[in-house]
């Protein structure tokens, strides 16, 4: 039984950390919730959800040394901050002490069904099942999406911390591969964290528009338990026009499924989006 969610989210994304509580309290009303935060963030979201455990961990003051503390690390563009990537590890230690095992999420996570069947012990990651250049993808970014793991084994925090630090060239995502030599790990089928990374990507020059575009395979969503919608670019300017195009093409086609599988979120997703 799944006992707690847990996820960082900061000032610039309270509006989509709402929205993944919401999403996770439509299907868990009583199990909790995990958020490292600053106090800004806290006073917005406690007004507005229940059954979270809030800690601070994520104050500029902490997070300025956090990015002290970590700068040594790949750095492989500007849009991902390592002070926050940081905390992850922290708050993933935090929730397995508190509650014996956690969902550690991005905050841009929305969940569309329950996920307690899906869930193993030690570590679960969650395969890109990339859609393109699977070979290429791999190798730059990762076999595994740094925003979507379940675990319930207190050191899974300390090793992901080492893995980011000493064996990963895209942040902490690209070496989550070297889990596998520390615990038993399991994969999160399809039906989970579903990405525009699925997707291929191609571009057109004729007769005016140029790309990139996302080519969305048939039956993407089909049984979808959670998508990765990506919203970010809406609270933080640091994606580049190719990503910020990606990124738009993606959520019209979250809009369509959240609309269709999950009609209790309709009204909040139309404010937060």
């Amino acid at each position: 039984m799944l006992n707690s969610f847990s996820l960082v989210g900061t000032h610039e994304l309270k509006e989509e950390t709402l929205f993944c509580i919401i999403s996770i309290r439509r299907l868990y009303p009583d199990v909790p919730v995990l958020v490292f935060t600053d106090k800004t963030s806290k006073e917005y979201l406690e007004k507005r959800v229940s059954n979270v455990v809030f800690d601070l961990f994520c104050e500029p003051s902490n997070l300025k040394i956090l990015e002290e503390q970590y700068s040594s690390v790949s750095v492989a563009n500007r849009f991902h901050r390592v002070d926050c990537i940081a905390a992850k590890m922290y708050c993933i230690r935090k929730a397995v002490e508190l509650f014996d095992d956690t969902m550690f999420v991005d905050s841009d996570i929305v969940f569309l069904d329950k996920i307690d069947e899906d869930l193993r012990s030690d570590v679960v990651l969650s395969p890109h099942y990339h859609g393109d250049n699977r070979t290429g993808q791999c190798d730059k970014y990762g076999v595994y999406n740094a925003g979507y793991v379940y675990t319930d084994n207190i050191d899974t925090g300390n090793v992901w911390d080492t893995i980011y630090k000493e064996r990963s060239s895209f942040f902490e995502q690209q070496g989550m591969i070297h889990f596998h030599e520390y615990m038993d790990t399991y994969n999160f089928d399809r039906t989970h964290n579903i990405g525009f990374w699925r997707c291929r990507v191609y571009y057109k020059t004729f007769p005016v528009h140029h790309g990139p575009y996302l080519d969305v395979p048939d039956g993407l969503f089909d049984g979808a338990k959670s998508l990765h919608v990506h919203m970010t670019k809406f609270y933080e300017a640091r994606a580049d026009s190719g990503l910020t195009a990606v990124y738009d093409q993606w959520m019209a086609e979250c809009d369509k499924v959240i609309k269709k599988e999950a009609k209790g979120l309709i009204e909040k997703w139309e404010k937060v989006k």
